[in-house]
């Protein structure tokens, strides 16, 4: 203001004198007027909230927000979604108390790499709903990952899982020497998982490590056809031959058709070795009735 005024004080014309044709005025005006209206419209669509602020302006918009709109309408906080693994693992077993599965896998899923426990329970949890291969996939990295059984039954689980992968027997054995330690456990519980260790040791053709086990378990399992079958295998295959035929004898007049089948089939291929070739026939017919699909009746060397 203070330059145009020096200037007319100058004797400048004003623009009525100085030539300005009216065309130039009226495209001025309009201009002006253009511009007028971009502004009103920019200051109407921030405030309409049409167009996003900025993240530094909507982050201050925010967080005034509470202020600005009193205390009968608060702003929520946004609920956490980063928790500690233990805090997974809480979250997840409450989920499974109320009986929510799939909510409890879901939350499960967060800390099973990170806790054995929870790697078990998520495993376990799987299981309930019916995925059963996932349910055994993760149990056993749960076991992998250190977890090891806290009651009979879920030794039991542990080492279903562990026989699908077909585990060596140190890792068995790890799984059942750690069971026998809990207190509470009932002579039966004893006796199964003794014969379970003694049937994988045979398994591997570990004898003379299964024996005391395996005597350990027909204390209480004198009926048990597995286990009194894989005790006359070890005694035969010790040398404690008439022991180990005196039991397997035994078991091949036992009811349960399949590990009598079973225990024929072992006792036919005994006597033939043995040159008893009648016997042995007369052992592998009855072994074949009783179980059909017996290995040891179905050898091509026999």
């Amino acid at each position: 203001m203070a330059r145009g005024k020096r200037i007319r004080k100058e004797g400048a014309p004003s623009t009525q004198h100085a030539g300005f044709r009216q065309p130039e005025a009226k495209l001025y005006g309009m201009i002006i007027t253009i511009i007028a209206l971009i502004v009103i419209a920019l200051i109407w669509t921030f405030t309409s909230g049409t167009v996003a602020l900025p993240a530094a302006v909507q982050e201050t918009t925010d967080q005034q927000a509470p202020e600005a709109s009193g205390a009968d309408n608060p702003v929520e906080p946004e609920p956490t979604s980063q928790y500690s693994p233990a805090e997974w693992y809480e979250l997840g077993m409450q989920k499974a108390a109320e009986g929510d599965i799939k909510g409890a896998i879901s939350l499960l899923e967060n800390c099973a790499d990170t806790i054995p426990d929870c790697g078990y329970d998520f495993g376990h949890t799987l299981g309930k709903n019916g995925e059963t291969q996932i349910a055994s996939n993760a149990i056993y990295a749960a076991f992998r990952l250190g977890f090891l059984p806290r009651t009979a039954h879920e030794a039991d689980v542990v080492l279903a899982s562990l026989f699908s992968f077909n585990s060596s027997p140190s890792q068995v054995h790890k799984v059942i020497a750690h069971t026998l330690q809990l207190p509470d456990l009932t002579a039966n519980q004893r006796g199964k998982l003794q014969g379970t260790l003694g049937f994988t040791l045979v398994k591997a053709s570990q004898f003379k490590e299964a024996l005391p086990h395996l005597e350990e378990a027909v204390k209480v399992a004198s009926t048990d056809g597995q286990v009194l079958y894989t005790l006359g295998v070890a005694l035969y295959m010790v040398n404690r031959e008439e022991e180990g035929l005196a039991q397997l004898e035994k078991v091949a007049g036992l009811k349960d058709e399949a590990i009598a089948g079973d225990a024929n089939c072992f006792l036919y291929g005994i006597y033939k070795s043995g040159g008893e070739l009648e016997l042995a026939h007369a052992h592998k017919q009855r072994g074949l009735q009783l179980n059909p699909h017996s290995p040891m009746c179905n050898l091509k060397d026999m």
